[in-house]
C-alpha cells in the first residue's frame, strides 16, 4: 500500500488492504500477500494462517525486480532508504510516499520466542516497536502465541498496539480479550484504534460494553474538538471505535447523532477519515 505525505505504508502485517493511516505511535495493517492461506473452525470468523515467507519470485512479483533495492507500486519507485532490525524502509525521489516492508515476510529476518525473551530488555525502543509493528509475518510460528504473550506483559503501550491484531487472531479468545482490555486500561493517553479494533475482533460477549465505555471516555475528552493540521488521534479513535462497535453487531442508528458531529469536525483529517469509515453504515454522509 502506497502512501502519500506524512503517512506510512506497511506490508505483511495483517488486516484488510489499506483500511487505516498511521503516525508513528500507531501502527494500522495494510494487507496480506502471498503466503497466506484462510482456515476456519467452528463459530470463528475466518482466520489467516501464514505459510512461510515469501519467494523470491513472489516478492519481486509484488515489489518490482529491483526488490529489496528498491520497490515499485503502480507507476513509483521508492528506493531503499533504511533498514531496521525487522523492517526495510523505502522512499520515493520526492519523500512524498513511503513504504515498509517487514524482513520476517521476506525471510531475511528470524526470532525464536527464546531469543525474543532473552534479547528484549537490552533492545532500544526503536527495535521493539519495529518487532512490533513486523511481527504478523511470524504467524503459524509454533512458538509465535509465546512471543505474544511476553510482549503484553513485558512491553509498552506502543507495542501492544503494533501486535493488537496478532493477539486477537492467535491467542485463544479468552485470554486474547483479557489482555487486549488490560492493554487499553494501561493506554493512558495513546492512541487505542488498533486496541479497539482487535477487541471488536475477538468476538468475545463482552466486547460491545468494553467499546462503549471507550466511546463515552473517548467523547468526554478535552481535546476531541481541537483542530490539527494532520489528525486529531482522539477523534479518529471515536470514529474508529463506532465502526468497530457496529462490527460487533450495534445497531449503527444508535450513533448518528455522533456521527454527524464528527462528520463536521473541525481538522479536515478527521472530516475525511469519518466518511471514508463509516458512510458505508450512514450513506447520508456521502
Amino acid at each position: 500500500m502506497v502512501r502519500r505525505g506524512r503517512s506510512v505504508g506497511r506490508a505483511g502485517v495483517g488486516g484488510k488492504a489499506g483500511e487505516r493511516l498511521s503516525d508513528p505511535a500507531i501502527l494500522f495493517p495494510v494487507g496480506f500477500a502471498e503466503g497466506w492461506a484462510i482456515t476456519t473452525r467452528k463459530n470463528e470468523a475466518p482466520k489467516l494462517v501464514f505459510s512461510g515467507p515469501m519467494t523470491p519470485e513472489d516478492l519481486k512479483k509484488r515489489f518490482g525486480d529491483d526488490y529489496p533495492a528498491a520497490v515499485t507500486m503502480g507507476a513509483v519507485r521508492m528506493p531503499s532508504k533504511a533498514e531496521g532490525r525487522y523492517t526495510r524502509h523505502y522512499h520515493s525521489e520526492d519523500s512524498k510516499m513511503s513504504f515498509d516492508v517487514s524482513r520476517f515476510m521476506d525471510g531475511s529476518a528470524r526470532i525464536s520466542a527464546d531469543e525474543l525473551e532473552r534479547e528484549w530488555g537490552g533492545w532500544a525502543y526503536e527495535d521493539q516497536l519495529d518487532f512490533c509493528r513486523s511481527c504478523s509475518w511470524l504467524a503459524g510460528q509454533a512458538d509465535f502465541p509465546v512471543m505474544l504473550r511476553f510482549v503484553m506483559m513485558n512491553g509498552g503501550e506502543d507495542d501492544w498496539s503494533g501486535i493488537a491484531g496478532s493477539v486477537a487472531r492467535d491467542l485463544p479468545q479468552s485470554e486474547a480479550f483479557d489482555l487486549l482490555v488490560r492493554a487499553l486500561e494501561l493506554a493512558k493517553d495513546r492512541p487505542v484504534s488498533n486496541l479497539g479494533q482487535a477487541i471488536a475482533s475477538t468476538e468475545h460477549v463482552e466486547a460491545p460494553a468494553v467499546l462503549r465505555s471507550l466511546l463515552e471516555k473517548l467523547w468526554g475528552s478535552p481535546g476531541l474538538w481541537d483542530d490539527d493540521d494532520f489528525l486529531n488521534w482522539t477523534a479518529y479513535d471515536a470514529t474508529t471505535c463506532i465502526e468497530h462497535l457496529i462490527q460487533v453487531g450495534v445497531p449503527p442508528e444508535e450513533f448518528s447523532a455522533k456521527v454527524r458531529e464528527l462528520g463536521q469536525h473541525p481538522c479536515e483529517g478527521n472530516r475525511d477519515s469519518c466518511r471514508r469509515f463509516l458512510t458505508k453504515y450512514y450513506p447520508w454522509m456521502e
